[in-house]
C-alpha cells in the first residue's frame, strides 16, 4: 500500500506485515483528550478484514488489506479525530470534529462516466436575528461541515453541532440532485454507513407572461423546496410552509425558463419583474410546462420639486416599516427596485406586496424627505408635487482640539440610514443633514474610532441651525 504524503507525515510508523496486509501506527492528537476507542471505516462500507486498537494512551494501531481506502477514527468522549488512509489529495490529514459518518451513494448502475463529477456540498439556511418570523430562506454554505471524497461513491463527512435545518446536496450531471438532512447523517455512530440512492433527473420548464399573456423577458425566476426534509403532511393545517431556494434563473426573450437536474418535488416557482410584477406556481408533479402570470404591482406616482423647479434624477425608494420588516414572513415582500425622477421631476415607483412603510425621495444633493403610505390603497397612489427642503445645517462644538473626523448616522429608528461627514473649522463641526430626526455621532481620530458625548443629537423639523456641545471620549490606555 502507498500512503499519501500527508498521511505519512502524520503517522508514527507504517510497516508491511505480509504481502497482502499492512499495519499503520498513528499518534493521537493531544487536543483530542484521552481516547476511548479507535475504528477502521473502509470506503466500501464493508467491515471485512482489518481492525484497529489503542496501542497506548497516545498511539493507535490498525491493520487492513493492501490497497485499502478509508478513514481511521479515534473517539474521545463527544469528539473524534479522522485520519484518511490511501487518499492522495487530502490537504489536512487529520480532522477533529463532533461527529463523522461515511456516506455511500447508490448510483443505480451508473457508469464510471456518470460518476466522474459526483460531489457533495453542505448548506444551511441564512437566518436573520432581526427577522425571526421569516419562512422563506436563501441557502448559504455550511462551513461547519467538511466533506472528504474517498471514492466515486463514498464520502466521509465530519462536522460540528448541526443546524436542525442544514442539509447536504449530492449532485452529478447524470442524476437528479439529492438533498439530505445533515442531522440525519450526523445522528448515528461513525461505524454505521449512511446509504442513499440517486434517481433519474427531472426538469421543470415554464414561461412567464404579463396579465395580457405577453412574454416577459428578464424576470427573476426562483425555485423553492420545503426547508424541512420531511413529509409535508406533518405541517399544521393553515400554517405557511417554510421554504428554501434551490436555484434561480432569468426568463428568456420568449419568457421561457428551465430548471434541470432536480429530484421529485414538491416545489414552488416564483417569478418577479420590477415592472410587470410577481407570480407564483406550485409544482407537485413535474409534467406540463408552467405558465406564471405576473400580477402587476401597485404604484406610487408624484413630481419632485426643489425651490419650485423639477428635480432630475432624484432617487425614489420604498423603505419598509421597521416593525413590519422584523415580523416579515418573506423579506422579498417588502423590497422593490428604486426609481428615479425624469426631466420633468415625475416618477413612478412600483410598490411591494407588503406596503407598510414610507417612500423616501433623495435629491442629487443628498437631501431627502419621507412620506408615509396608506397600508391599504388602490393600484395607484398619487402623491402630487413633493418639495425637497434644503439641508439642515447643524453644528457640533467639541471641547477637545483633536484632529478628528466626525460623522452623524441617522435618522435612528428607521431603515435606510445615511452617514454624513462634517466639515471642520477649529473645534466646530458643521453638518448638512438631509432630514430631521435623531442622529448618532462618532469620530475617527488618527485611524482609531472614538465615541462622542453625548452620543446622539435630536434635530427637530424646521430647526434653524442648531448648535450642540460635546466632547470626544478618549479610549482607555489599554484599548
Amino acid at each position: 500500500m502507498i500512503l499519501s504524503r500527508a498521511v505519512a507525515m502524520l503517522l508514527a510508523l507504517a510497516t508491511t506485515q505480509a504481502p497482502d496486509r499492512y499495519e499503520v501506527t498513528g499518534t493521537i492528537p493531544v487536543s483530542l483528550g484521552p481516547a476511548s476507542r479507535v475504528l477502521w471505516v473502509p470506503a466500501d462500507g464493508n467491515a471485512g478484514p482489518g481492525g484497529c486498537e489503542l496501542s497506548s494512551p497516545s498511539t493507535w494501531r490498525c491493520h487492513f488489506p493492501s490497497g485499502s481506502r478509508g478513514v481511521v477514527v479515534v473517539a474521545a468522549g463527544a469528539r473524534l479525530a479522522s485520519f484518511p488512509i490511501g487518499i492522495d489529495d487530502v490537504g489536512s490529514p487529520a480532522t477533529i470534529a463532533s461527529w463523522g459518518r461515511l456516506v455511500i451513494v447508490d448510483s443505480g448502475g451508473g457508469t464510471a462516466e456518470d460518476l466522474r463529477d459526483l460531489h457533495i456540498t453542505a448548506w444551511k439556511p441564512e437566518r436573520s436575528t432581526a427577522r425571526q418570523q421569516t419562512r422563506r430562506f436563501r441557502p448559504i454554505e455550511d462551513s461547519a461541515v467538511q466533506v472528504m471524497r474517498l471514492s466515486n461513491v463514498a464520502f466521509w463527512l465530519t462536522g460540528e453541532p448541526v443546524d436542525h435545518d442544514a442539509s447536504v446536496l449530492i449532485e452529478s450531471h447524470a442524476f437528479g440532485a439529492k438533498r439530505l438532512a445533515t442531522l440525519a447523517i450526523a445522528s448515528d455512530t461513525p461505524d454505521v454507513p449512511f446509504y442513499t440512492a440517486l434517481t433519474i433527473p427531472i426538469s421543470i420548464v415554464g414561461r412567464v407572461e404579463d396579465r395580457s399573456s405577453q412574454n416577459v423577458e428578464d424576470a427573476d425566476v426562483e425555485i423553492f423546496e420545503p426547508l424541512t426534509i420531511a413529509d409535508p403532511r406533518d405541517r399544521p393545517a393553515g400554517q405557511e410552509p417554510m421554504l428554501i431556494r434551490r436555484a434561480k434563473t432569468r426568463s428568456s426573450a420568449d419568457g421561457s425558463f428551465v430548471f434541470e437536474g432536480l429530484e421529485i418535488g414538491p416545489w414552488q416557482v416564483v417569478a418577479t419583474h420590477p415592472s410587470w410584477g410577481r407570480g407564483t406556481a406550485p409544482v407537485i408533479v413535474a409534467g406540463e410546462p408552467l405558465v406564471i402570470r405576473l400580477k402587476p404591482p401597485a404604484r406610487v406616482t408624484g413630481r419632485v420639486l426643489q425651490r419650485g423647479l423639477p428635480v432630475l434624477d432624484a432617487r425614489i425608494r420604498f423603505v419598509p416599516d421597521t416593525a413590519a420588516w422584523m415580523a416579515s414572513l418573506d423579506p422579498r415582500n417588502h423590497l422593490v427596485e428604486d426609481s428615479y425622477s425624469g426631466m420633468d421631476g415625475r416618477f413612478s415607483l412600483a410598490l411591494p406586496p407588503e406596503r407598510a412603510g414610507t417612500v423616501q425621495i433623495i435629491g442629487p444633493d443628498g437631501v431627502s424627505r419621507r412620506l408615509a403610505l396608506p397600508v391599504i390603497g388602490g393600484d395607484e397612489i398619487a402623491l402630487g408635487d413633493i418639495s425637497l427642503p434644503r439641508p439642515i445645517r447643524a453644528f457640533v462644538r467639541v471641547s477637545d482640539p483633536l484632529p478628528c473626523d466626525v460623522f452623524a448616522t441617522g435618522p435612528l429608528g428607521t431603515l435606510g440610514l445615511t452617514i454624513v461627514r462634517a466639515t471642520r473649522s477649529a473645534t466646530v463641526y458643521e453638518f448638512a443633514l438631509p432630514e430631521p430626526g435623531t442622529w448618532a455621532l462618532n469620530a475617527a481620530c488618527g485611524g482609531l474610532a472614538y465615541s462622542i458625548d453625548p452620543p446622539v443629537i435630536a434635530v427637530a423639523p424646521g430647526a434653524a441651525e442648531p448648535t450642540y456641545h460635546a466632547h470626544v471620549v478618549r479610549p482607555a490606555p489599554d484599548q
